[in-house]
């Protein structure tokens, strides 16, 4: 498939000479996809002008967006598919928590399932914000297509927005917070990223201290 459609491209022509098709593994965030820059399968490193990911199941959406963070892409354009991750945490928070604020509509699986899409890719966009992107999410079809229908956009920051230590700080205070009301431990973006969703001794509910830099 993949020497077909490069076949196409070539035939194509023009504008189209450069565009090129790899086979790789988006989660092997390496040189692995981007060679040497020599040969015609191959593209710069740290030329990544837009990643698109279509509903990547689970984690491979975090390691889609960790790819483009890596490579420093300008924009980031992905619809999540599958939230594994996260259910069975929060399964388990909700159940040695019966007196949660939300105990009332989360002993609903239902309910459980759509809040873990939910946590899930708001987790997402505070890392992607974290990261130095401006964030959206939004439904990008009806769904009476797909139930899978959100799409989680990024664009890149000034860097001066982005470097703020401040507006840093409140966008890791609210991940932790976000992330203890669901009693999410591990998130394959934030552990890519190393931001820390305070469990540990070293951060404390309310209180950030400093974080690794990306």
């Amino acid at each position: 498939l993949i020497k077909e459609i490069n076949g196409i491209a070539d035939d194509l022509g023009g504008e189209f000479s450069s565009l090129r098709f790899i086979e790789g593994d988006i989660g092997n965030t390496d040189d692995a996809l981007f060679g040497d820059d020599s040969g015609s399968d191959s593209i710069a490193k740290n030329t990544l002008d837009i990643l698109i990911a279509l509903h990547a199941c689970d984690t491979a959406t975090d390691d889609s967006i960790w790819f483009a963070i890596q490579n420093d892409a300008d924009i980031i354009v992905t619809a999540p598919c599958c939230h594994h991750q996260l259910r069975q945490q929060i399964d388990r928070h909700f159940t040695k928590n019966p007196d949660h604020p939300l105990a009332d509509i989360l002993c609903h699986a239902i309910y459980r399932e759509r809040s873990t899409e939910t946590t899930t890719d708001a987790m997402r966009a505070l890392l992607l914000e974290i990261a130095g992107y401006n964030t959206q999410v939004f439904e990008f079809i009806g769904g009476e297509h797909t139930a899978k229908n959100v799409m989680i956009t990024a664009t890149k920051m000034e860097a001066k927005l982005a470097d703020d230590n401040e507006r840093l700080k409140k966008k890791r205070k609210r991940l932790i917070e976000l992330a203890h009301f669901y009693g999410v431990k591990k998130q394959k973006l934030a552990m890519l990223m190393g931001e820390n969703l305070g469990w540990d001794n070293s951060v404390k509910l309310g209180i950030v201290k400093s974080m690794p830099s990306l």
